[in-house]
């Protein structure tokens, strides 16, 4: 639903600092793990709350890596009470129905967190390579 993008070739920083890929593996997946907690409360601040189980559903998953780097995806999972997909219900508050108005929230979560995510994964990496 909702990510950053930030990819750290394993290459360029076992070559600049002398990491091993495995501590490139953990130096990423700590920053991402780290980080993505301001995006969970920051989507949920903004979820409709008819009755919370959407909200409540919205969690980062473990990071992973891919051809394109390093991840981890905020979403909401699961289905409701009544069997409704809870990516549902926020695909249909982001984007509305022709009986609903749309109330975006993707855009201004990302908006509102982006300093702060970019400060945590800023520390966390000064922090691991002086």
């Amino acid at each position: 639903m909702a990510d950053f993008d930030i990819n750290m070739p394993d290459d360029f920083m076992k070559e600049l600092f002398g990491l091993s890929v495995s501590g490139t593996d953990d130096l990423c997946t700590d920053m991402l793990q780290k980080a993505s907690p301001a995006l969970e409360t920051s989507m949920k601040k903004r979820a409709r709350r008819a009755t919370g189980q959407m909200a409540a559903s919205i969690h980062a998953t473990k990071p992973k890596k891919n051809e394109r780097g390093y991840f981890t995806v905020v979403r909401p999972t699961g289905k409701d009470s009544k069997g409704v997909r809870n990516a549902e219900k926020l695909a249909i508050q982001e984007y509305g129905t022709s009986r609903q108005r749309a109330e975006p929230l993707l855009a201004a979560s990302v908006n509102d967190v982006e300093s702060q995510v970019l400060n945590t994964m800023q520390n966390i990496f000064d922090r691991e390579v002086k």
